[in-house]
């Protein structure tokens, strides 16, 4: 019975033809999101006190088993090329991406919170639109990618400036000029989207459809990240949409090779290096305890963007071969 409401939740919809919006699963992960949003309404202050937990289940949950497979989805690529399977080349790089960005991080602050929210509008962008007809070599949908996840983290961030600062206004020390700009960013991003989502249509990569529900999300997304709290905006997007939506390709991809493949499966490939990295965080967490001068919220996005860099890497090639 797991398997096959799990097929019909993630398997059953083509990515080719549409994307998670699509999807049976999307319905879920609108159910959570008016949920919240209900909730937001009803008794904002429990909601704001409850937005660490929320934020801590969905990262459990979906946030970092989506990327635990990596390991899975890179022997598959592999496999179609008709190449060798290198696990020392893939893990040695792996970690080793891990830990030079790490680095980077204890170096240059700054530098590295702005190359992580880069590289995240990218991915959230190239997740987006996995389904769009064409390549990521193609400038148009490269710019229809980063406009996009760029719109998301500029509206996500600006939301509640005061929140934002508290954790990162050591190392965006641009963000109350931003903020106070906001708007006219966000319009300007908006309208640079539509546009090049009104050329996808001209040129038939996206349905006039798609296109619909696409802009439909993107503003039920900007209206949420004004009613909840950051934590739980961030969750709701992460951990509800963005992590199912990767989720459901790595589960199509893989059943090309293995037919059975479904959310059973991929539980079982993903739980191991889930455990590893929640052991991980927890451990840098613990050592930001006995020194204080390292923030836990520094801690936290080191962990989570040295995390992003190889995964990004990963889910490109995916998406690529798909």
């Amino acid at each position: 019975m797991f398997q096959i409401i799990s097929n019909r939740l993630f398997v059953m919809a083509d990515v080719s033809a549409g994307s998670y919006l699509q999807s049976p699963a999307a319905a879920v992960s609108l159910t959570l999101t008016l949920g919240c949003l209900g909730w937001a309404w009803l008794d904002p202050a429990s909601l704001t006190t409850a937005e660490i937990w929320i934020f801590g289940v969905s990262m459990l949950l979906t946030g970092l088993p989506h990327g635990a497979t990596d390991h899975v989805v890179y022997q598959a690529i592999r496999r179609e090329q008709d190449r060798p399977v290198r696990w020392d080349y893939f893990f040695g790089g792996y970690l080793l991406a891990i830990l030079l960005y790490a680095l980077l991080w204890i170096w240059i602050p700054a530098g590295s919170m702005l190359i992580f929210l880069g590289i995240s509008a990218w991915h959230f962008g190239q997740s987006q639109y996995q389904h769009l007809r064409g390549s990521a070599q193609d400038p148009m949908i490269a710019f229809l990618y980063l406009s996009w996840g760029t719109l998301i983290l500029l509206a996500l961030l600006t939301a509640h400036p005061a929140s934002v600062a508290h954790i990162v206004s050591d190392w965006l020390p641009l963000l109350p000029e931003v903020t106070g700009i906001r708007t006219g960013l966000v319009l300007g991003l908006g309208g640079i989207y539509i546009s090049l989502l009104a050329l996808c249509v001209w040129r038939a990569q996206l349905s006039l459809r798609q296109a619909a529900i696409e802009v439909l999300f993107t503003l039920l997304l900007l209206g949420i990240f004004e009613a909840v709290p950051l934590l739980v905006g961030f969750a709701l997007y992460f951990g509800g949409w963005h992590a199912p939506a990767s989720m459901q390709a790595e589960i199509q991809h893989l059943r090309m090779q293995q037919p059975d493949f479904g959310l059973r499966q991929f539980v079982r490939a993903a739980w191991p290096l889930t455990l590893i990295s929640v052991v991980g965080i927890g451990m840098l967490l613990v050592i930001g305890q006995y020194w204080p001068a390292l923030s836990p919220f520094l801690l936290l996005f080191i962990a989570v963007s040295a995390l992003t860099l190889p995964h990004l890497v990963v889910m490109h090639r995916l998406y690529e071969q798909t």
